[in-house]
Formats: structure tokens, sequence, C-alpha cells
């Protein structure tokens, strides 16, 4: 049972559609199929000794943000347990707002390593509470993508620890300056 949800981590949904598996290649945010959502999660992290912060954001096929959130993180001693900390505090999120056919990306070379470093169940427990926590949805897959795919995600996890902006919390929508970003960057995209 152990080796199968290893492998389901591993492997993408069986039945998403193509276009999903090409996203790792693509350098800005692309929609998720119709019917799934996608969430984008990042952390920030500066020291061992400072506050990191966390940061989701979910997002429809038509590319409507639907939710996200902003969460001040216990200071953590290297990026990887803060990245780690930032996808769990993500899954429970998103079981929480019953959020189910998802998508969850992330730029974080960190996750990556962490579930390649760590493929023996028992090995850590934090990876194994985040495997555990995976079966909360009804389908699902992960995606590492390059960070100007994962920039909303990472802009409002370094709102944390650039800014200290320590108060956590979830709004509906995206954030107040997202259309602003959006509008900039399809200017740039036609010029």
């Amino acid at each position: 049972m152990e080796a199968e949800i290893w492998r389901d981590l591993q492997a993408p949904a069986p039945i998403r559609d193509p276009q999903v598996s090409a996203i790792q290649d693509a350098s800005k945010w692309l929609k998720p199929p119709n019917g799934w959502v996608k969430c984008n999660f990042a952390s920030s992290w500066v020291d061992p000794t400072s506050r990191c912060g966390g940061a989701w954001i979910v997002r429809d096929a038509n590319g409507n943000a639907i939710f996200h959130s902003r969460r001040s993180l216990q200071c953590f001693p290297n990026p990887l347990e803060a990245e780690l900390a930032s996808l769990l505090w993500t899954l429970e999120d998103m079981a929480n707002l019953r959020v189910d056919k998802v998508i969850f990306e992330s730029s974080s070379i960190y996750i990556r390593s962490a579930f390649s470093y760590y493929p023996s169940p028992g090995m850590s427990p934090m990876i194994d509470i985040i495997t555990q926590r995976f079966h909360d949805f009804k389908e699902w897959c992960t995606e590492l993508v390059l960070e100007g795919s994962n920039k909303v995600a990472s802009l409002i996890a370094v709102s944390v620890t650039r800014d200290h902006r320590l108060r956590s919390y979830v709004g509906s929508g995206g954030p107040s300056w997202l259309q602003s970003l959006i509008l900039h960057e399809s200017r740039n995209h036609h010029s």
C-alpha cells in the first residue's frame, strides 16, 4: 500500500489532459483542464532565526482566482523544511475548503528533492504526513514548474518575510494586485 502511495506521488493522474504534463516546460502560468483547479503554493525562507512565509492560490479552468491565502510560519532550520511545512498547510487548507480534482504546482527544487531523498516510508515523518494528506482528494497530481509559472504564490509568500505581513488569512478571489499583474503580463506578451 505504501509503495502505491509513493507511485501515485510520482506518476500523473491517469485521466489528466496532455496539456497538464507539458506544463513543466512553461515559463508562465497555464490554466488547468476543465473540471480541475490548480493550486500554486510557495514558501519564503530567509534564515534559521526568521519566521517563514507560506502562500497558496487556487484558480479554475478559466484562470480565475477562487481562493488565496498567506500565512506566517514558524522558524525552520532550512528552506526544505519551510517548503514541506507550506505544502502540508496547503494540503490541509485545500481539504478543509473541499477543493477536489486539484493540480498542486510548485517551483521549489526542495520539494522535488524531499521526495527523491526520502523514497522509503518512515524516513521523514513530515513527508509521511504529507503523503497521507494527498488521500483527502478525489483526484490530484503534482507538478514542478519554472518560477514564472508560480510567480503569484511566490510573491504572496515573500510578502511575509520581506514586508513583515504576519497576519494569516484566507481570501476569496485573488489578491487585489493580481489583476494589475495579469494585465501587465498580457501587455508584455502582446508587445
